[in-house]
This record gives structure tokens, sequence and C-alpha cells, in this order.
């Protein structure tokens, strides 16, 4: 607890550190230094001086931000360390024979910041990025068998989505004492792993790899996007939502599908699930996901903030601003990308293939191949874009986003086939006369889209596009009727159109 003090102290300094971050009293309250702080009686007092400081700064003073300090803590955890020889045994021995004791072991190997792995119950194996909040231990006397129940206590942190944004959100493991408490159990036996990118290569590729992941996720987990899923990665909801909707088996095939987590909770689907599909076993990580996805709904409707941090990201992973085309401006001082490793690997959606909403499993991307040196600098979304669209919102109807950043095994961006239209047997002027009114259709005048056409400054709602009618919004769409005996392409007229504008089709029979 200490050590996530002294912690949690250095990166409150680095953000207070940050001249490009304005930091208001509700956004303070939620650091998790301050949150130490409440335990202690002083986090009034340190509040108000950090908000005068922050607020009487004029331009002078911009370059002495307020800086923390906690006199003595350096030196009384040295002095810990020198009092106590058996954290340094144990740190050896996790070094050098890959084992750990339960005391002061664990405590040893679960340092705060430790990046870490684990599996999820419920996501086939697909692993999870964390870090170490903090960690401790506890011990609980029963008097009627007069024996001492000890456990150890870790507390990880990882990013999941609770529809309109991304937050950090904690969660608690226990470890109960090992059964033969004088030998060491071995560290691939735990069910987190301490990742060790700077000694160990196989570790840091894969964090490089859940860091893809994780913006892919970024990218795609707030607002509306369409993209296009494979086999044996989408898991069904069956009726009835809640827990006991899950499939057991995801679909062998694949297909298209609109990711939309906030839809997906207002309709109770939630991406999460539990071994075995409908099983009753209790899973700490899905439980806190849901927890957050509710607390932050009820701060939504009551206005009370929410208890836990917003990540700060680049523009372009919100998927609705025109810097999705200006990507190489995505490096902040004060930017989260960095801890995108620690993504939850699900998201809610509909299938257009399955025609059903479900729970879509993101896997880890492939290995990198080694650049050459001279494609050694290049790296993240600018080498994995294809046709990118934000998300747009047209007549009140949002325009699903196309791209984004990172990648994913099991899910990507569509390529659309957009020469699928030159293949209808059709007469010219009829295939150019389909295609003038489908493009020119709600507004839209042109399929290439400019940097103009993602202005979040502009509220009117691209009203002013739709044209002049007596009835606002009125006429804004197309209506086909095709007519014909079947084999004559009506169905693939339709398929080719939805190419040629890259928007989803839509299929609804009587």
């Amino acid at each position: 607890v200490i050590r996530c003090l002294a912690r949690e102290c250095r990166i409150l300094n680095q953000k207070l550190s940050s001249t490009s971050t304005e930091i208001e009293e509700d956004e303070l309250g939620k650091t998790r230094f301050m949150e130490l702080l409440s335990n202690c009686g002083v986090y009034q007092k340190v509040s108000e001086l950090i908000l005068k400081k922050r607020s009487n700064n004029d331009d002078s003073d911009k370059e002495t931000p307020p800086q923390i300090h906690l006199d003595g803590l350096t030196d009384f955890l040295a002095e810990i360390e020198h009092l106590t020889p058996a954290l340094h045994q144990a740190r050896v021995e996790i070094a050098e024979t890959q084992t750990v004791s339960f005391h002061p072991g664990l405590g040893e190997l679960f340092c705060p910041g430790s990046p870490l792995v684990c599996h999820p119950d419920g996501m086939e194996g697909s692993p999870l990025g964390c870090s170490v909040v903090q960690s401790w231990y506890t011990e609980e006397f029963n008097p009627a068998t007069s024996k001492t129940k000890r456990q150890f206590v870790l507390c990880v942190e990882f990013v999941v989505s609770v529809g309109d944004e991304l937050v950090f959100v904690a969660a608690s493991d226990v470890y109960p004492e090992f059964h033969d408490v004088g030998r060491n159990a071995p560290m691939k036996d735990l069910k987190h792993r301490k990742l060790d990118g700077t000694q160990n290569p196989k570790d840091a590729a894969l964090l490089e790899r859940l860091q893809q992941r994780g913006e892919f996720y970024a990218s795609v987990a707030t607002k509306n996007h369409y993209l296009e899923y494979y086999p044996d990665s989408f898991f069904p909801i069956l009726t009835g939502g809640g827990w006991n909707s899950n499939a057991v088996r995801p679909l062998a095939k694949g297909g298209r599908i609109m990711v939309d987590v906030k839809r997906g909770i207002l309709q109770g689907h939630l991406p999460v699930r539990r071994s075995g599909g409908g099983s009753s076993n209790e899973d700490g990580m899905a439980d806190t996901v849901k927890e957050a996805i509710k607390l932050y709904g009820q701060g939504q409707r009551t206005g009370v903030a929410v208890p836990f941090r917003t990540a700060v990201l680049p523009d372009y992973f919100d998927g609705n601003s025109n810097s999705v085309m200006q990507q190489d401006k995505s490096n902040s001082a004060d930017s989260d990308r960095h801890l995108l490793w620690q993504a939850w690997p699900m998201l809610t959606g509909f299938s257009f293939t399955a025609r059903v909403w479900g729970k879509l499993l993101l896997g880890m991307p492939k290995p990198k191949v080694v650049a050459s040196d001279g494609d050694a600098g290049r790296r993240g979304p600018t080498s994995t874009m294809i046709q990118q669209r934000p998300s747009t919102r047209r007549m009140g109807v949002e325009v699903a986003a196309l791209g984004g950043a990172g990648s994913c095994g099991n899910c990507g961006y569509i390529k659309f086939q957009e020469a699928a239209f030159e293949q209808l047997v059709l007469a010219e002027d009829k295939k150019e006369l389909i295609r003038a009114v489908a493009r020119n259709s709600g507004g839209t005048t042109t399929t290439k889209w400019r940097e103009d056409d993602f202005d979040d400054d502009d509220d009117s709602d691209d009203d002013d596009d739709v044209g002049i009618d007596v009835v606002a919004n009125k006429g804004g769409a197309s209506i086909f009727l095709l007519s014909g005996p079947p084999g004559t392409g009506k169905t693939l007229t339709a398929e080719a159109i939805a190419e040629l504008l890259r928007k989803p089709l839509y299929i609804v029979t009587a």
C-alpha cells in the first residue's frame, strides 16, 4: 500500500506538470492518490491547495506547476527494505527459480504498476492485459476451529467501454494461502502472469500485440462502427437477455457487424460472458465490467460523478472528429494511448449475417514481421487504415464509422467490393440513373469524404444539405421498387448499391 501511495503520487505530479491539462475538482477526486488520502483525513485540505495553486497560476508561473511531496516516504520505504531482508530474498527466488512464496513473495511479484496478463472467464482463452494497482495481505481468525485464514488480495486495473467513453476500472482477485506454506509455488500456475517487456522478447511482442488490439478496441468501442468479423468470433445472444443469453459456441461463419456498445447496453446486452455460456461461476472481472456500466448509466441520469477515471485519448479514437485524417498529431504528453494494451477484449453489436445481436470476441493480431531499417519507425494506425470514415449524423440518423486504429486477429475494417455494381447486367443508362439517385439521396452528394464534412463545431445536423421542403427532414431518402422474376438481379442490385455507398444492407422480411 505504501508503494502504491508513492507511485500514485508520481503519477499525479506528472498530470499536474502537464500544461495542456486543466484538472477539475471532480477529475482530481478520481485520481487514486486522492482516494488514498481520503483514508487519512487530509483529502479536503490537499485538494483545496492543488486547485488554488492551479487557478492562481499566471503565465509566469506556468513553468512551476504545483507538485506534491511526501516528506520521508522514500526513506521510510528504504528502511523497510533494510529491516526486512526477506523482501530481497523473495525477489531473488522469483528471478532465479521462477517460483514464488505466499508471503512475502506474492507481494514482491505483484508490485504496483507491474504489467500482467490473465484470461478472464468466458473469453475462450483470449488474454487481457492489466496492471497492478495495489495488493495486500489479510488474515481472519476463526475461533471455532482456532485457525487463521490468510489471503493475498490483488487489485488490477484495465480499460473498458461504457458506451460513450472508455474508463479505467479496478477489479480484485484473491489468492488463498498455499496448501504447503513451506514450499514455493511455480509462477506459471498463478492466474496472473507478470510481463517483462524489457528483458523478455516474447513478453515485449505480446505487449505490442495487446497494444494493437487495444487501439482497435478504442477506435470502435464508442459510437457505431461497421466492421467485418471472421468465423468463430461472434457469439449470438439468445432471447431473454442477461447472463443466461450467452451462446455456448460462436458462429462458424463470418460476416459483417454494426458494433454499437451503447445501443447494446440500452438493449440489455453487456460485453461479458461466463464460461460455459450460462454457467453460474463467478468472475470478478466480468462483474466489474457490469458494475462500471451500471454506475456510468446512473451517473448519466442523476448527474452524480462516477468513481472511475476516463481515458484521455487522441481525437481520432473518438470516431467523430476530423482528426481521423490527421493521426500524425496523436502523440500527447497527457494521453492514455500507451495504456490501451489493457483494453477489454469483447464488444457488442448486431450481425447482419446472423440478423441477431451478439458479442464479438476480439482475437489477438498476428505477430509482426520484422521490418527493415527504413520501416522501423513506422507503427500504429497509419498502416492499417482501409476506406476511412468517421461517424457522422445526417437527418437525425447516425452514419457508421469505417476504419480506425490498431488491428485485431478476427475482426477488421471492411474492404468494400465497389466494382460489384459494374458487374450488374443492366443497361448503362439505368445503372447510371440508379447510381446517381442513390448517391444523392439523404443529402449525400458524394462518397468521397472531405475533411470539411467532419466539422464538429457545426451543430446543424446537416439539415441545410437535405434540401428545401415544406416538412423538415422529409424526402431525404429514396425508395426503389425492383420488380421481375427470380434471377433478374434484384437482390444483387441492392447489394451492389450498399457496397457502392459503403453502407450496411438491412434485409427485412414479412
